[in-house]
This record gives C-alpha cells, structure tokens and sequence, in this order.
C-alpha cells in the first residue's frame, strides 16, 4: 500500500501539480519521498532499516502536502 502512495507522491513530484503548481524545491522533496516510500523494509541503506526510510518518505511526503490539502478542505468548509 505504502508502494502505492509513494507512486502517486513520484507524480506528483515530476508533474509539479497537487492541487495547484508545486515549486520546484518541493518538487525535489516529493521524488527523494517517493523513492525512499517504497524501500523494503528487510534492506538497509547506510545502515538505516527500511522501515525507517518508509517513515521518513512518508513523513517527508506528508509535511509536503498536508498545508495544501488542509487549505483546499478549509475553503471547501466555508463555501458550504
């Protein structure tokens, strides 16, 4: 499932679009996520577990995108 998200994070990144254009440093953070999202959790990386390096996609790619979704669903909210 994690793979998934971290797919749809890696378009989001080479696209540049999420509800709305994404400028280019945020784009940059949004394809080090998606590369990072779907790590197998049994590998490590310089020896960081995989499990910390979904966590740290995840997080990454949340921090991301959180501000912009929360915006949109606030001005959904008060057009209602």
């Amino acid at each position: 499932m994690l793979a998934l998200a971290g797919l749809w994070v890696l378009s989001m990144g080479v696209e540049g679009w999420y509800r709305g254009r994404v400028d280019p440093v945020r784009r940059v953070v949004l394809i080090a996520a998606a590369i990072l999202m779907p790590f197998p959790p049994n590998h490590t990386l310089a020896g960081i577990d995989g499990y910390w390096l979904m966590l740290a996609g995840a997080i990454l790619a949340s921090v991301i995108l959180a501000p912009r979704f929360t915006a949109d669903t606030a001005k959904q909210g008060s057009h209602q």
